[in-house]
């Protein structure tokens, strides 16, 4: 699964509690979504939640930021890992 395939499951999730989710989705079908939109969908949820008056939804929404830093957290270390083989690649080619 994508990172934009687990986002648009997330909102879907949300859609029936939190109507800003049905636009979100409908953008991230329409737009390029990258790390930058995850930073600012995470934010958008952070500022939103307190507004929420129902628990339910707020655990919704808490767990989705949850999941959107994990996100981003395993793809920063996919990422130094990657840095990591491509530096080891260098070296193995530099003693050829």
């Amino acid at each position: 699964m994508t990172k934009k395939q687990y986002i648009l499951m997330i909102l879907e999730g949300l859609e029936n509690d939190w109507p800003l989710a049905k636009d979100l989705k409908r953008f991230l079908l329409l737009d390029k979504f990258d790390n930058e939109a995850i930073t600012q969908l995470t934010q958008i949820l952070k500022q939103t939640i307190h507004t929420v008056q129902k628990t339910e939804t707020r655990e919704k929404m808490e767990q989705s930021i949850k999941l959107l830093e994990d996100i981003q957290k395993i793809e920063g270390e996919s990422r130094l890992q990657d840095q990591v083989d491509v530096q080891e690649l260098e070296n193995a080619l530099q003693d050829l």
